[in-house]
């Protein structure tokens, strides 16, 4: 019964974590959006003078189909399946399967 009850904690407390960790991404992108706000409304110490209520949101929306672009690039070109080939191997259940494998293979051939 308490074993039962530190599964379902464990559990709930990883479910949490992810739901964090989602949440961060979001503040991420908040936090972008602010310090471009910040990186605008000082060029005009610089004497570059733009209109922040014109130009902010098109430019959010640029950046944000960029990182887009990029993500489809790393995608088509491969980057993103290799680094989850190297997620999986530094993954403790994927190496203790690899392990089970290589050891059957060895008893096979």
């Amino acid at each position: 019964m308490v074993i039962e009850m530190i599964a379902n904690l464990r559990s709930k407390l990883i479910h949490v974590k992810v739901y964090v960790n989602r949440a961060l991404t979001y503040a991420s992108l908040v936090n972008m959006g602010l310090i471009l706000f910040l990186a605008m409304s000082n060029l005009e110490k610089y004497g570059i003078d733009i209109m922040l209520g014109k130009w902010l949101i098109p430019i959010i929306l640029l950046i944000f189909l960029l990182l887009i672009l990029v993500g489809y690039l790393e995608d088509k070109l491969g980057f993103f399946q290799e680094e989850q080939k190297v997620h999986a191997v530094r993954n403790p259940p994927i190496t203790e399967i690899l392990e089970r494998l290589k050891k059957i293979e060895s008893k096979l051939g």
